[in-house]
């Protein structure tokens, strides 16, 4: 599974990537601009994100933004959203118009900071379910 880990914090890109290593090739990206550039780069070259960890607020491009910006690129390709990224919004935020706003945008799940391994790897269990983690 190929996963881009988006948050402006280098702490929390790197506890992600420990999560994931294992069983995943992971890039990390520190805002919301990088890591568009670099989602449209995957699919240049015919190797797409399986998987976009994308956190809520950061500077330049904020989450939100950053994932309506995906969607759009997505949809003007004609990508169906069996063949779209999995998106799941990671904010310290655990408010219910933030998510709102998040699911509004496209994401497909929604993970409350701190991020616990468990609580993760559930998520990805029910994201993936052909997949072990």
């Amino acid at each position: 599974m190929k996963v881009l880990i988006v948050d402006d914090i280098i702490e929390n890109r790197l506890a992600l990537f420990h999560f994931l290593k294992k069983t995943s090739s992971c890039d990390l990206a520190e805002n919301g601009i990088f890591a568009l550039s670099q989602f449209k780069s995957s699919h240049e070259k015919g190797e797409p994100y399986d998987l976009i960890l994308l956190d809520l607020m950061m500077p330049e491009m904020d989450g939100i933004e950053c994932l309506g910006e995906i969607r759009k690129w997505e949809s003007g390709r004609g990508l169906t959203e069996g063949a779209a990224a999995k998106v799941v919004i990671i904010t310290a935020l655990d408010d219910r118009e933030q998510i709102k706003r998040a699911f509004n945008a496209g994401c497909n799940e929604y993970l409350v900071k701190p991020v616990l391994k468990a609580n993760l790897t559930g998520l990805l269990t029910k994201l993936f379910p052909d997949l072990e983690f």
